[in-house]
């Protein structure tokens, strides 16, 4: 299910909620986003994974065992989304790129392994890098180290596009390909990740795209702070976009954080902070009204407790999923 929202934040999880201040002034939905963004990161932290699609580079030793096992290879991180590529390299030069028909990917557990297509591996023995992964075949070689390296995206996401990008982007911005969709707003809210040029490996979500001109406009992310770069990109960067999908469980956990955060400011502006019950008295008519928090929970101290003890079960069982054994499939 894709990740939670303004609109399901406000629907499912802030449903009769006041969004208005005393003088009527509207929370804004740049900070909901914010908090969204922030409940993201926290999860992130907790469970050791990326939630929203982000590239990794990475090196692996070759190990006798392990390579004869149809060069199985553990990845640092998971779900993996798709292995970009897999190379050998030694000396500080690709000895091997490996064909992407011969990559296994596991993507739950972030596992793969190497599985040669008929009658190719002769050719490629005799065509390049047989000097080092000879020795290796044949076992004279029991380990090397930082021999294989994985590009791969990681995180919950599902895969919608890609091209490569054009000149004349502005700071904040990107020109897509002309193979891009032109109805507007076709990508706004996923995730644009870059794979090679001046922006490798960065990423940032988009806020509003133009399919008259084919431009995305982009929001600055821990991955993707400075966007500068964009302004420079030269023609041929490729690129590719996801929409941003989660477990449901993982999905509903970002909600519940979030709206914490967004229910602890209401409740504080709503009311004036620390009131916990008021008076008014006119000509002998009195009135009073009691808030039902404490002078430090704010007004809607019932919700964020209900939301709190949610996720302290909800984490728990996450944590045992994420960061428990990862089983070896060879």
């Amino acid at each position: 299910m894709p990740l939670p929202g303004l609109s399901i934040l406000k629907q499912d999880y802030l449903f009769g909620i006041s969004l208005f201040d005393g003088n009527g002034n509207m929370y804004p939905d740049e900070a909901i986003s914010r908090w969204l963004d922030k409940a993201v990161g926290w999860l992130e932290y907790e469970l050791d994974v990326a939630i929203k699609p982000t590239l990794i580079q990475e090196d692996h030793d070759y190990n006798a065992e392990d390579y004869q096992a149809f060069c199985y290879i553990n990845l640092y991180q998971f779900p993996v989304i798709e292995v970009e590529s897999l190379t050998a390299g030694y000396g500080g030069q690709i000895i091997m790129t490996f064909p992407q028909d011969w990559i296994k990917l596991y993507p739950e557990s972030g596992q793969i392994q190497l599985v040669p297509t008929i009658g190719s591996m002769s050719t490629i023995l005799l065509e390049q890098g047989a000097g080092i992964l000879l020795p290796l075949i044949t076992g004279a070689l029991s380990t090397m180290p930082h021999l294989f390296q994985v590009a791969y995206t990681t995180g919950f996401g599902k895969f919608v596009y890609s091209g490569t990008a054009q000149t004349g982007g502005s700071q904040g911005s990107v020109i897509l390909d002309p193979g891009a969709s032109n109805q507007d707003n076709a990508y706004n809210g996923m995730r644009i990740i870059f794979y090679d040029g001046v922006c490798l490996g960065q990423a940032a979500d988009i806020l509003a795209y133009s399919g008259e001109t084919f431009t995305a406009t982009l929001k600055p992310d821990s991955s993707f702070p400075d966007l500068s770069p964009l302004a420079n990109i030269p023609d041929g960067c490729s690129y590719k976009i996801f929409q941003d999908t989660a477990d449901a469980n993982i999905a509903e956990l970002v909600a519940m954080k979030a709206s914490i955060g967004i229910l602890t400011v209401l409740g504080d502006i709503l009311y004036q902070p620390g009131v916990a019950s008021s008076s008014l008295s006119l000509d002998g008519i009195s009135q009073s009204f009691s808030l039902t928090r404490s002078a430090q929970g704010g007004a809607y101290s019932g919700r964020i407790k209900q939301y709190e003890e949610r996720i302290d079960r909800e984490l728990g069982l996450l944590k045992k999923r994420y960061q428990g054994f990862r089983l070896n499939v060879a």
